[in-house]
């Protein structure tokens, strides 16, 4: 998985996390198992889902799904990624998908507020 981030921290409250995830039809089940697994791990390290996009017919090399989470600083992105629930994932990880790009964001707007 490839991580990005870029913004300049200010007075932002939460960081915003945009990944990307490249799972191909075939592995549509395998990543909806793996999002049930990963979601109370999220919600443990204080993450706010915000948002969930199934692209329907991606052309080749375009992302399957497309989430948007808000985490409230960076370091909680951290301590998820080294938590050992999650680090026990990588197996189902690598069978769901065969590839992430995630982009952090410390400025951004949002509009519906």
């Amino acid at each position: 998985m490839r991580l990005v981030i870029f913004g300049t921290a200010g007075a932002r409250e939460m960081i915003q996390v945009i990944t990307l995830f490249f799972n191909g039809a075939a592995n549509s089940a395998a990543m909806r198992v793996y999002r049930n697994a990963v979601e109370p791990l999220l919600l443990r390290h204080g993450a706010l889902q915000i948002s969930r996009a199934l692209v329907r017919n991606p052309r080749p090399g375009d992302a399957d799904e497309i989430h948007t989470v808000n985490f409230p600083e960076l370091s909680h992105l951290g301590t998820l990624q080294q938590d050992p629930d999650y680090m026990a994932l990588a197996e189902q990880r690598e069978t769901a998908m065969h590839g992430a790009v995630t982009y952090v964001a410390e400025d951004y707007i949002t509009y519906l507020d």
